[in-house]
């Protein structure tokens, strides 16, 4: 438990200094965000990204309040497709303040919903700069 705890604290320590930017989306909650200069490419057409979803109002994780997450993707940029490598939800604004909940791991690669903030954040990761 105290390396696990170890481990958040240096990855929270790390992204707390990151430059997030606003990723324009169709809705307006929650207001999403990446970091490009942590845009991790893995192959070609393959990249990993961070992405954090900010909420103006708290919402509910088993029973828990949270107002971010704070997530890692990876896309298959030309299949148009992700999957998630960890994601950690935040009691406060903008992944700050205690850890609600945590979960990491490869999850299947995933096609995202139209409108959904999946595809927002692949289109926006995937678009060269």
């Amino acid at each position: 438990m105290k390396i696990l705890s170890l481990f958040l604290l240096l990855i929270s320590a790390g992204f707390a200094y990151a430059d997030w930017i606003p990723v324009a989306a169709s809705f307006n909650e929650p207001k999403l965000y990446i970091d490009p200069d942590a845009i991790i490419i893995k192959l070609p057409g393959r990249l990993q990204a961070y992405h954090i979803a900010d909420y103006s109002q708290p919402q509910i994780k088993n029973g828990d309040e949270f107002r971010s997450e704070m997530f890692g993707y990876e896309y298959d940029c030309e299949k148009s497709l992700f999957r998630e490598m960890g994601h950690t939800w935040y009691k406060g604004g903008m992944a700050s303040d205690l850890v609600v909940y945590f979960s990491k791991g490869d999850w299947l690669w995933t096609k995202p919903e139209v409108g959904s903030k999946e595809e927002v954040l692949l289109k926006a990761s995937c678009t060269p700069r």
